[in-house]
Order: C-alpha cells, then sequence, then structure tokens
C-alpha cells in the first residue's frame, strides 16, 4: 500500500509522539507499504521553522533528508498536470 504522510504525522512518527495512533504507527513500520513525503509538507517545515513556529533538532535542509533516508521514505514531487 502507498501511504502519503501528511506534516503532522512525519512529525509524529519520527519523535515517536504519542498523537500518532498505534494503527497508523503499524502502517507505517509494514516494509510491504511505501512511504511518501509531498515536497510540500517539507516546505511547510521550512516556512515554519523560519518563523519561529516549529523547533527542530537539526535545520530542515538535513532534517528532513536525513529521516526520509533512514525511513526510505520516498519524496514526492509537485507536477503540474495540463
Amino acid at each position: 500500500m502507498k501511504i502519503l504522510l501528511d506534516t503532522h504525522a512525519f512529525l509524529w512518527w519520527n519523535a515517536a509522539d504519542s498523537r500518532l495512533s498505534p494503527k497508523a504507527s503499524a502502517w507505517l513500520a509494514d516494509p510491504k507499504n511505501t512511504l511518501l513525503l509531498s515536497v510540500v509538507s517539507a516546505w511547510e517545515l521550512v516556512v515554519k521553522t523560519h518563523a519561529g513556529k516549529l523547533r527542530l533538532p537539526e535545520p530542515p535542509s538535513v532534517y528532513v533528508p536525513t529521516r526520509l533516508a533512514h525511513y526510505g521514505i520516498e519524496a514526492l514531487p509537485v507536477r503540474h498536470r495540463k
């Protein structure tokens, strides 16, 4: 199954936050699933960090790519269709 993580789910999973339900955590941990994170979510993390509304342990330019690689999450690009 393909799973598109929203920004909150991405943050909560990386922080082992209890706001991510056990069922959702199980889906994300299942190696049979393909995990996706939109570049729009990455952009949102940058904007919120720069605005002082979000604190990350590293700059977003480091945090996002390292977490994507660690969990095998694919970046989902934004494409314009005609």
